[in-house]
């Protein structure tokens, strides 16, 4: 018993024992790298400058690389809001005859079909219809046009939110005569100040009283495409229409677990082919399923491509430069780390206190990054008009912290520990032994230099040559003639209330009134009314048109499709579009008067081909209402403009008088006024809302713009491209142009006691700056080599992002390569000058 007890007292004693040592060697270790810490930040204080370069250095391009990796979590990852983004996709109806990337609205009766048949791939499908209204009255001291979704009450269950106050609609609200409505969180707050109470009130909405029922949570919206303030219930009887033709619904639908879009895509292509088969308003048509993250952010996606492969050059070379860098410092003390180990010390201690001094570096640079990452990324968004991602919340949370902190840790160690253990593979006996010359043993090799030297160009080239074509594409683009003189032109949208402006009539008498009223207005030469306004919200309505008699026509749903818009007279003039044939629209062409049509010079060539379309007779409106309108006479012919993007061709384009519009009066419920102002466009505009304000004080006003603002606008994603890879192309520049000048410096430091022999023995200072010179632009000649060759395989990328200029523009290839020589040459003077005026006596004494 005594035994056991003596072995068990022993084991504890061992036990203690080893604890106190490991304990102990936990101490001595902390306390060695504590004080390798304290060296290695006096070493770097010596060398200040280098250190704040390298500090500078890592900071921009791991502030640069979190800005840019928030950004693309948020379009590519993050869902928009509370919204789950990746399982909802939107769906489309493709019309026979037309281009493989048209998609248009869906009618009623196919979403209730489309719904029944598709429930096994969905488990939700929602319908609605984008809306304004005009909030008045109460709170709201002023009229403001706010924007609104009619929609499928069952859109918040589907999206699986909490409402942030009162309910979400409910099925029941659709059927019931009481007019209800969600408002989103954002407007609660700005418009009612947040205030709980507002539940069960009313609010006035374009003049009628709407209940509210409930607050949406913070930052949702739906569609997440645009900035919705209000949600009201779609009533019931729309769906009791029988009419397939009237497309004008938008439908989005979520996917049931494990079903992909590919898969939905599969079973809509079948529903679609049976509706075909069954109404002939469906003859032909297809279903088309987008995805909702590909439909929201397609557009600004896209330029993130060339934004990435700009910042992954940059991002190298940043990397290339500082492990030069820390390269050269060990270089430097290559006689303190040969004393060192002759003196007896441990080599895996000396790579340990060179690899913490590259870990403070880049502690300190990363760390500051970090903190300029919010500066970068709303640098990053102002470059973008804010109405076109409303839904795109990009910061910097805490995955991307740790993501992007442990990236500054791996290039750390990949940058530091290379040249530390190369340090200390050094021989002391060889290198104190030798004459004191610099060997290859004791200098970077030659090879090392050169490869670092041609990486650093070709790696600046791929970015400045994307630079450029992305930059001319640009210029390409704003060169191109919108059709219409946008100079002086001040636009602004108004919402028509139904409640006060009952039907067709009103509208026209409005509309005519607003145009009359406000062209003699100080600082307005003219203006006029319209509904489809280039470059501006609402300018996407397409209507049937033909030559024939549409009573005989059997597939109405197979006619063309142009766009088409109302006006009020004078507005050809107002907006500088050029008259080609005949007249415009006048003060005379009334409900009374024959219907007439103008007509651009495109719909002239694919319906009147060879003929003066003046005079002659076409149907233009809703497919299914054709037969029973009136032919119009063409009375005149316009230039072509375009209407939302200056890349795209221009489309077939006929407008009518707002007086002779038949049928539904929805679309004429958002108008625009566009005035040509004889001074700054946003000058007049105080006397534009007085007079507005004289006609009707409710009418509510908003979109105001310049015209060469809403065209500049419409350029944001090739100008966000060319400026964001222009800048990190800079960056790049920069960097490698001062790799190139620390290279050659290096290079004449390293050299400056040959260069002494050789201006002792006769050689001129022209030789030597001939010879230091050719050599740093013999490597940037390769290094251009080398680059070209990859711009020619990575500028392909880039070409859905250029026009008017192929991706192997030679020009701007060779401009670019020409421009990166000049750069390297400038900087490989100064080192090389200096190299040229070395006074041989005192370099000898020095060596």
């Amino acid at each position: 018993m005594a035994s056991r007890w003596n072995k068990l007292l022993a084991v504890m004693i061992l036990h203690m024992i080893g604890s106190h040592a490991r304990a102990t060697l936990r101490m001595n270790l902390t306390d060695n790298i504590l004080r390798d810490i304290q060296i290695s930040r006096r070493v770097l204080a010596r060398n200040r400058w280098q250190s704040a370069v390298i500090i500078l250095t890592l900071a921009l391009s791991i502030g640069a690389l979190t800005s840019v990796v928030s950004v693309v979590s948020a379009v590519l990852i993050k869902p928009f809001g509370p919204v789950q983004t990746d399982r909802w996709v939107y769906l489309w109806e493709h019309p026979p005859n037309s281009d493989s990337a048209t998609q248009i609205s869906v009618s009623a009766p196919n979403f209730q079909d489309w719904k029944r048949e598709s429930s096994f791939v969905f488990s939700y499908m929602v319908l609605w219809l984008p809306w304004s209204y005009t909030a008045s009255g109460g709170e709201v001291t002023d009229p403001r046009q706010i924007r609104a979704a009619v929609i499928s009450p069952e859109v918040f269950a589907a999206a699986a939110v909490v409402p942030a106050a009162g309910r979400f609609l409910i099925p029941a609200d659709s059927v019931t005569s009481d007019h209800v409505a969600v408002l989103s969180y954002e407007f609660w707050q700005s418009a009612y100040g947040g205030s709980e109470s507002l539940i069960g009130k009313k609010v006035n909405l374009n003049l009628v009283a709407y209940t509210v029922v409930g607050i949406a949570p913070p930052r949702f919206c739906f569609p997440p495409e645009i900035q919705t303030d209000v949600w009201t219930p779609i009533p019931a009887a729309t769906f009791n229409s029988g009419s397939r033709s009237g497309r004008g619904f938008r439908v989005a639908a979520k996917l049931r677990p494990g079903i992909s879009a590919k898969t939905a895509q599969s079973a809509m292509t079948l529903i679609a082919r049976r509706l075909a088969r069954t109404y002939p308003e469906d003859k032909d048509y297809d279903a088309v399923v987008i995805p909702m993250r590909e439909a929201v952010a397609g557009d600004f996606r896209t330029p993130l491509v060339a934004l990435s492969g700009a910042l992954a050059c940059a991002l190298l070379l940043a990397c290339l430069n500082v492990g030069y860098l820390r390269s050269v410092h060990l270089e430097s003390r290559r006689k303190e780390v040969l004393l060192r180990l002759a003196l007896g010390a441990n080599r895996f201690l000396l790579v340990r206190q060179f690899l913490i001094e590259t870990l403070l570096l880049f502690a300190a640079g990363g760390l500051l990054g970090l903190l300029l990452s919010p500066v970068a990324i709303r640098a990053l968004i102002s470059l973008v008009p804010s109405a076109e991602i409303p839904w795109l919340h990009a910061r910097t949370d805490a995955a991307t912290f740790v993501a992007m902190f442990t990236v500054c840790l791996a290039f750390g160690l990949a940058s530091g520990l290379l040249p530390a253990m190369r340090a200390a593979r050094t021989d002391p006996a060889r290198s104190l032994g030798s004459s004191g010359g610099v060997t290859n043993t004791s200098s970077m090799s030659r090879r090392m230099r050169d490869a670092t030297q041609i990486a650093q160009i070709a790696l600046a080239l791929v970015p400045l040559c994307g630079a450029g074509l992305l930059i001319r594409s640009f210029q390409h683009l704003q060169d191109v003639a919108p059709g219409f003189d946008p100079g002086h032109k001040l636009t602004l949208m108004f919402s028509v209330p139904r409640s006060r402006y009952a039907g067709l009539p009103e509208i026209a008498s409005l509309a005519r009134r607003i145009a009359q009223e406000t062209s003699p207005a100080p600082g307005i030469r003219g203006s006029a009314v319209v509904q489809a306004l280039p470059f501006a919200p609402g300018a996407r309505w397409l209507q049937a048109v033909t030559r024939t008699d549409p009573k005989g026509i059997a597939d109405l749903g197979s006619l063309p499709l142009v766009r088409y818009s109302v006006l009020t007279a004078g507005y050809f003039e107002a907006m500088g579009i050029p008259l080609k044939t005949g007249r415009t629209v006048s003060e005379d062409d009334t409900s009374a008067t024959p219907p007439v049509v103008v007509i651009n010079e495109q719909l002239a060539r694919t319906q009147f081909r060879g003929e003066n379309p003046v005079g002659k007779i076409l149907w233009v409106g809703h497919a299914e209402a054709l037969p029973l309108s009136r032919p119009r006479v063409v009375i005149g012919v316009v230039g072509d403009t375009r209407m939302d993007q200056l890349e795209n061709a221009p489309d077939p384009a006929a407008w009518i008088p707002i007086t002779q519009q038949e049928n539904s009066d929805t679309i004429l419920r958002n108008l625009y006024l566009v005035a040509h102002t004889t001074v700054a466009p946003g000058a007049a505009l105080i006397a534009i809302r007085e007079r507005i304000r004289e006609i009707d004080p409710d009418l509510a006003l908003s979109d105001v713009a310049s015209l060469e603002d809403r065209v500049g606008d419409s350029l944001w994603r090739q100008r966000f491209s060319a400026i964001v890879v222009a800048a990190f192309s800079i960056a790049a520049l920069a960097i490698a142009v001062l790799g190139v000048f620390g290279m050659t410096s290096y290079i004449v430091a390293c050299r400056t006691f040959e260069i002494g022999v050789r201006i002792a023995i006769g050689a001129r200072p022209s030789d030597v700056l001939r010879m230091i010179l050719g050599q740093s632009l013999s490597m940037a000649l390769l290094g251009v080599g080398l680059g070209l060759l990859g711009c020619v395989a990575t500028t392909r990328v880039l070409s859905t992002f250029l026009f008017g200029i192929e991706p192997g523009d030679p020009l701007t290839l060779g401009g670019v390569a020409a421009l990166l020589l000049v750069a390297a040459a400038a900087a490989s003077y100064l080192p090389s000058r200096r190299a040229a005026t070395v006074d041989p006596i005192i370099a000898l004494k020095t060596e």
